[in-house]
């Protein structure tokens, strides 16, 4: 017999409101940590942007004064291309964790949904008893 099984057994107590508020706290912490997610792929895609940017600073310094800086340029190339890379690699790793954290939030506000219907169900069929037992007595 599953939890839901459980609650709909007999009068509208306290138990459906309080699973329906475990259950609307672990899609609050699902929304919250899904926000932590993505404003770390957002700095990360910002350090990409940044890193793009400093190559390209970079390069046209080294053209620039190629005696200079063109002999410390490859080094530095060498040095950005493995940066990049890492942070790339990175990147897909916090869409996966991204992706993995929103269907969680899903499945969270699915069963938010299911119990908050059956509470709702629940409590109108409560309150038309409630108006049969009135209207009996007023007969």
């Amino acid at each position: 017999m599953s939890i839901l099984e459980c609650v709909l057994v007999g009068p509208m107590t306290k138990g459906i409101r309080i699973l329906a508020r475990v259950i609307q706290w672990r899609v609050d912490e699902c929304r919250r940590n899904l926000g932590v997610l993505m404003k770390e792929l957002e700095n990360l895609e910002a350090n990409r942007n940044a890193l793009d940017s400093e190559l390209v600073r970079e390069q046209q310094v080294a053209l620039d004064d190629p005696n200079e800086a063109g002999v410390l340029y490859g080094n530095y190339v060498e040095h950005a291309v493995n940066r990049r890379d890492i942070i790339d690699e990175n990147i897909r790793a916090k869409e996966e964790e991204v992706e993995i954290a929103a269907e969680e939030l899903k499945v969270n506000y699915r069963e938010l949904k299911k119990y908050e219907v059956v509470r709702d169900r629940r409590l109108q069929r409560e309150q038309a008893e409630e108006a049969q037992r009135d209207q009996i007595e007023l007969d």
